[in-house]
C-alpha cells in the first residue's frame, strides 16, 4: 500500500516538473532599456526620449535639467519686443489679465500714464521727475508683454549695483487710478539674469515688480474686496455685482476664516439668495441704495442676529459655479433694523455706568460681539477685575451689573 502511495507522488512529481517546463516559445531579453541624461525611455521602454516638461505653476519654470521648478525666465516664450540700449530701461505693462489684447493701439491702455521721480534712494532718470498729471506717455505695446515705457538713464547708472528706479502707473490724478495696489513702486537695474538687464515686467493689479519677462501668474483664486455689499434688513442683501455673476451666495464662518482658492471658491456655510425687488419700506431704509440690486434670503430675524456674530462675505458666481467677485457686507442698515425697531431694544437702552439702588451698571451696546468683559483698573492703572458681561439678544447690549465699589473706577471694555 505503502509503495503504491509513493508511486502516485512520484508520478505527480513528475508531472508538476513537466507543467513548469519550457514552452519552446522564446521569452526574449531582459534586458532593461537604459538612457544617458536627460533622456528617459518611452512609455514603451524602447526608445529614448527627452523627458516631457514638468508642470511649473507660474511664475516658475523648469530648470535647464527639466528636474524642479525654478523663478525665471520661459524659455519657450517670444522675445520682448523692445530691449534698452546702454543708458535705458525698459519698463513693461501687461493688461492682458484685464481684458486688453495688446494689439497694436489697444484702448486698453489708453490714459495709462508712468509718474517717475529721483531721490537719494533711487536716483537713475536722465530727465528727472515727471508731474502727477502728465506722465510719461506709453512708447509701444507688446504683443505679448503689454504696454511698454522706454526710460532714458544718467551716465554710468547701467551696471551700477543696487541701481534702481521709481515708478507710479497711474491713470488720471486720484490715487484710486493707482495701478498695483497703489503704492510706490522701485525697479532694480542690475538683473541676475544678464539677458533681460534694465528689464523689468509688471501685470495689472500684481504688487510685484518681476525681472524677466512672463505673461501672467497662472489661475489666481478671486480676492474677497472691500465692502461693497449692503445688508439692508433681515433677509436682503444689496450688491452692484459684476458682469457675468449669475447667481449670489452669502457666505459665513464663526471661526473667520472665510479663504478663497482657485479650486473650490468661497469656503464657508453658505446661503444662495434670489433676485428680488424692494418694497417701499425697504426703499425708505436706505434711499441712497435703492438703485442696486437687490437679493434676498430665507432666514429667521434671529438666524441673522446669529450670523451677524460671525465673519460674512457675499460671493458672486458664473452659471458653471465658478466664484467670480467676492466682498464684504456694511452692517449698519441691518443692526438698526435688528434692533431698534421694537419698544424696549437698542435705542431705549441706557449705556455706560448706569447707577441704581442697586448699585452700578456697565452697559455696552455690541450686537456682533461673541464675548465683552469689563475691565476695572486701580488707581495706577494696573488691571484690578475682569468681569464678564451678559448679552441681551433683544437690544444688542451687553451689562455687568455691579455694586456701588465700582464707583469712580477706571474701566474699558474688552471685545
Amino acid at each position: 500500500m505503502l509503495y503504491k502511495i509513493l508511486a502516485g507522488l512520484m508520478v505527480l512529481v513528475v508531472l508538476t516538473l513537466t507543467g513548469c517546463g519550457s514552452s519552446g516559445t522564446d521569452s526574449g531579453s531582459n534586458d532593461l532599456l537604459v538612457c544617458d541624461a536627460p533622456l528617459v525611455p518611452d512609455e514603451a521602454g524602447m526608445m529614448c526620449v527627452e523627458k516631457p516638461p514638468i508642470a511649473c505653476d507660474p511664475p516658475t519654470v523648469p530648470n535647464e535639467d527639466n528636474s524642479a521648478c525654478v523663478v525665471g525666465a520661459d524659455p519657450t516664450l517670444d522675445d520682448p519686443v523692445y530691449f534698452p540700449t546702454a543708458n535705458q530701461a525698459v519698463l513693461y505693462y501687461n493688461r492682458a489679465g484685464v481684458g486688453a489684447t495688446n494689439d497694436p493701439g489697444d484702448s486698453a491702455y489708453d490714459g495709462w500714464k508712468l509718474h517717475t521721480w529721483n531721490n537719494d534712494a533711487c536716483d537713475a532718470y536722465a530727465d528727472g521727475d515727471t508731474d502727477w498729471a502728465n506722465g510719461r506717455a506709453i512708447s509701444g505695446i507688446d504683443p505679448n508683454f503689454g504696454a511698454y515705457w522706454i526710460l532714458e538713464l544718467k551716465p554710468g547708472v547701467a551696471g551700477t549695483p543696487g541701481a534702481c528706479h521709481n515708478f507710479i502707473i497711474h491713470k488720471g490724478t486720484d490715487d484710486a487710478g493707482k495701478e498695483m495696489g497703489g503704492t510706490d513702486f522701485q525697479a532694480p537695474l542690475d538683473q541676475d539674469d544678464e539677458t533681460f538687464t534694465r528689464m523689468n515686467f509688471t501685470l495689472s493689479g500684481v504688487p510685484t515688480v518681476f525681472e524677466f519677462p512672463l505673461l501672467s501668474l497662472g489661475p489666481q483664486p478671486v480676492k474677497i474686496e472691500g465692502a461693497a455689499a449692503h445688508w439692508l434688513d433681515t433677509q436682503v442683501v444689496l450688491w452692484d455685482v459684476p458682469d457675468g455673476v449669475e447667481t449670489v451666495k452669502l457666505h459665513y464662518s464663526a471661526a473667520a476664516d472665510l479663504a478663497t482658492t482657485v479650486e473650490n471658491g468661497l469656503n464657508g456655510a453658505a446661503v444662495e439668495l434670489s433676485a428680488t425687488s424692494l418694497t417701499e419700506d425697504q426703499v425708505a431704509i436706505a434711499p441712497h441704495l435703492a438703485s442696486l440690486p437687490a437679493f434676498e434670503g430665507q432666514w429667521s430675524s434671529d438666524e441673522a442676529k446669529a450670523v451677524l456674530k460671525t465673519q460674512v462675505v457675499v460671493g458672486g458666481y458664473a452659471s458653471d459655479g465658478t466664484l467670480l467677485a467676492a466682498t464684504r457686507l456694511q452692517h449698519a442698515n441691518v443692526l438698526d433694523q435688528l434692533y431698534t425697531r421694537g419698544e424696549n431694544d437698542a435705542d431705549e437702552a441706557m449705556l455706560g455706568g448706569v447707577y441704581s439702588d442697586e448699585g452700578i451698571t456697565a452697559a455696552v451696546w455690541a450686537p456682533t460681539a461673541t464675548e465683552v468683559n469689563l475691565l476695572v483698573f486701580n488707581d495706577d492703572k494696573t488691571l484690578a477685575n475682569r468681569y464678564p458681561m451678559a448679552f441681551d439678544d433683544t437690544s444688542g447690549v451687553w451689562s455687568y451689573a455691579g455694586d456701588t465699589s465700582l464707583d469712580g473706577k477706571l474701566y474699558r471694555y474688552e471685545v
